[in-house]
């Protein structure tokens, strides 16, 4: 994904965000390189990074609506929220669970029957970057 959109942002702001970090750069034993962590302390920090993306890859939150707000091409990974809000058009992409037996419920979030972000396949989110780069 670095070869074809040169860096990417991943943004937080708790202490399990700065843990993540340092994960990261561990597991990948060098400087994180054109990996950028910007920490986000407010909603008018966040909007302000939001805008400045290229493409987001995000779980269907606040950054999700933030920026279909500003057109920008996304890739939503859908858990076990209701499909009424999530954004879809041209140039968004959706990504579910393909193990679910049933669809989204807010009701039923901790039912493994139900769509969760964590089986979501890595090959079906970078095949969806690659489709919107």
């Amino acid at each position: 994904v670095l070869e074809r959109s040169g860096e990417i942002v991943i943004f937080g702001r708790d202490e399990k965000f700065r843990e993540f970090e340092n994960y990261v750069r561990v597991r990948l034993n060098r400087s994180l390189g054109r990996i950028n962590f910007i920490e986000c302390n407010s909603v008018g920090e966040l909007v302000g990074v939001v805008r400045d993306l290229d493409l987001i890859v995000s779980v269907n939150t606040a950054v999700v609506h933030i920026g279909y707000a500003f057109d920008k091409r996304m890739v939503i990974l859908c858990g076990p929220s209701l499909d009424i809000w999530t954004p879809k058009d041209g140039g968004v992409r959706v990504v579910y669970d393909k193990k679910a037996d049933f669809w989204g419920s807010d009701k039923w979030m901790d039912d493994f029957r139900f769509r969760r972000v964590d089986r979501i396949e890595v090959r079906d989110v970078i095949d969806a970057v690659i489709e919107l780069t």
